[in-house]
């Protein structure tokens, strides 16, 4: 071979890029950690937590310097975050917000890249810095440190790694993340900041708006009455539909990393549904607020076209609606799967609770099962966004179930690859730790890891 055709081979080819690169040796700092002079605070945080463990493994101290005071006797270095050292090495730096969540785990050479996009509710880096660590033994499964494993190892070295990862869903919430921030980071929970839930009721609540303007609740047997439970809107009243959009427009204003909102009506069974005449004619809870959804789409989408409106289709929405629907495309639709949590969706159609399936807890009926009825969503409505709601909370439908220890590994793998398979975006898993009425709290880890980090893995 000649020696240009040497010069030719491509740098992942080369032989002393296949050796181990060394961290720490017998128990001695062999790298430095390289951050820009104006690094962010995300980078800055990532950096030190990459020293912190670097120590815990092994009690090597490491050092954080900038690229423009890297020392001789740096040794390895360790790139975390972007700099002028990773733009001549040719990696740029992701960016943007929201979707183009990005992770960069790379080695090459005698240099180790650790990056991600960190811009609006990312944190890039710092998941570059956890899968790297993970890669090296480590796991988190638990708040307390109890729960947390950080192998001993006086010598710690890499050899190939090059990740450049983009999550397969743009956004991953779920309680864990909301109640115990640091081990759902660990877990690489979030994405596009987003909400879950019920929306409407907080934004024009009775106590407010009903005296002065009674003709934007519900009417049951021929009075405005919302003082029942689970009470909805007039949702043929366009006042109603004017001041929400406005107040979710402020929403967005005011928290300008939030990208969606959900316009998911109130929570409830099948009454409480204003029964005037124009509601009347909008026809079923379905259709009602599936006209309801585009009108608030339309409004919103002149000020805030890229951020997204969720409508859930959950208890009285579960069905599709009877004629085809065409969606605005800044609306998305939340499919809750409050089904079999035993058996994956893609099993067949006998999957879910249904006609042959008494689910007493939350009164609901499925005369289909859920992977049959999101099909027909699918047949009736043209939408370009999708969004799932699982339930994991199995001790919420049958309170027993609180103590025993259960894991569904198989089910949740096969559920997700479904679920992409069929153009989701979004997967909330509605799990402890919450609330009282689910039986699980924080003391719940020992019991429930298992659950919530396959789930969110």
């Amino acid at each position: 071979m000649t020696d240009k055709m040497k010069q030719n081979i491509p740098r992942y080819y080369k032989r002393d890029d296949y050796h181990e690169m060394l961290l720490t040796e017998d128990g001695q700092c062999r790298c430095t950690v390289v951050i820009a002079p104006n690094a962010c605070a995300k980078v800055r945080s990532a950096a030190e937590d990459f020293c912190q463990l670097l120590f815990q493994m092994s009690g090597a101290q490491c050092r954080i310097v900038t690229e423009d005071q890297v020392p001789a006797d740096a040794g390895n270095l360790v790139l975390i975050g972007p700099s002028a050292l990773t733009e001549a090495m040719g990696i740029e730096t992701p960016a943007g917000y929201p979707d183009n969540e990005r992770v960069i785990v790379r080695r090459e050479g005698e240099r180790l890249v650790l990056l991600g996009n960190d811009d609006g509710a990312y944190n890039g880096t710092q998941f570059a810095v956890t899968f790297l660590f993970e890669r090296l033994g480590c796991g988190w499964f638990g708040p307390d440190t109890l729960w947390h494993v950080i192998p001993k190892q006086e010598t710690i070295s890499i050899g190939y790694l090059n990740v450049d990862h983009k999550p397969t869903f743009i956004s991953r919430y779920n309680n864990v993340l909301y109640r115990f921030p640091e081990v759902g980071k660990r877990w690489f929970l979030g994405g596009d900041r987003r909400i879950s839930g019920h929306g409407f009721p907080f934004m024009v609540s009775i106590e407010e708006y009903f005296e002065k303007h009674p003709e934007w609740f519900c009417m049951i047997d021929g009075k405005r009455n919302p003082f029942v439970d689970w009470w909805q809107y007039c949702y043929s009243n366009d006042e109603v539909a004017q001041i929400l959009a406005d107040k979710i427009c402020e929403k967005f204003e005011r928290e300008p990393e939030l990208v969606q909102y959900s316009i998911s009506m109130n929570d409830g069974w099948y009454h409480g549904w204003c029964e005037c005449e124009e509601c009347k004619k909008l026809g079923n809870p379905t259709e009602t607020t599936l006209y309801f959804a585009n009108k608030l789409a339309k409004l919103i989408g002149k000020r805030y076209p890229k951020h997204k409106l969720t409508f859930l289709a959950y208890f009285p929405t579960y069905r599709p609606p009877r004629t085809h629907f065409k969606l605005e495309p800044n609306l998305e639709v939340m499919f809750c799967k409050e089904a079999d949590m035993f058996l994956p969706v893609d099993k067949g159609p006998d999957n879910g609770y249904h006609q042959r399936y008494v689910f007493k807890q939350s009164k609901n009926e499925y005369p289909t099962p859920w992977r049959e009825n999101f099909e027909k969503w699918d047949e009736m409505v043209e939408m370009d966004h999708k969004a799932i709601w699982d339930w994991y909370c199995i001790a919420a439908a049958y309170p027993p179930w609180k103590d025993i220890p259960w894991v569904q590994g198989d089910v949740c793998t096969r559920n997700n690859r479904f679920w992409r398979d069929h153009g989701v975006e979004y997967v909330y898993n509605d799990q402890g730790p919450l609330m009282p009425a689910f039986y699980e709290d924080g003391a719940s880890f020992p019991l429930r890891f298992p659950l919530w980090h396959v789930a969110a893995k």
